[in-house]
């Protein structure tokens, strides 16, 4: 399993120098992938988004000012986050149970801060296709996580 994350790791930084070249974005954008390599294994694993990594993924965020983006336009990126969580919340409501957990929405805050407005939200709704697909497949004796569909679109999100 080990090697098959590390190929999969390599694969996604070939794939971004091949799509964005070499620079302060490919940068950022190989330490996102690790991150969100990271929090897929989490999520996979024990259905957890540990806030701690998701904080680091946030943080790396901040290269983008050097690319030269500024603070708003950061700002800017959390907005299809907070569209998700009130559409969460109403449909928690209705439901009376939950349907996506916390660690979901703060992975798409620190996507939001990473891959800006616009390209966040068509990363959430690829993932939403990717998780449907899956979970028509899927056993569903188990819940399925929505951590990895988010990373997986995230990858596909860096070709222009």
């Amino acid at each position: 399993m080990k090697k098959l994350n590390i190929e999969i790791m390599i694969m996604y930084w070939v794939s971004v120098l091949i799509f964005r070249g070499v620079g302060i974005e490919s940068l950022r954008l190989m330490l996102v992938g690790a991150v969100l390599m990271k929090l897929s294994r989490e999520d996979i694993k024990g259905h957890r988004l540990p806030d701690r990594i998701i904080m680091i993924g946030c943080a790396v965020s901040l290269l983008r000012i050097f690319e030269g983006d500024t603070v708003a336009e950061l700002a800017l990126g959390v907005i299809p986050a907070i569209s998700v969580l009130a559409v969460v919340l109403i449909l928690d409501m209705i439901r009376n149970r939950s349907t996506l957990g916390g660690g979901d929405i703060k992975m798409m805050f620190m996507i939001g801060l990473n891959f800006g407005m616009y390209r966040t939200f068509v990363i959430i709704l690829i993932a939403g296709i990717l998780f449907v697909a899956v979970d028509l497949l899927h056993d569903r004796q188990h819940n399925l996580p929505f951590g990895p569909m988010l990373a997986l679109a995230s990858w596909m999100a860096i070709i222009k």
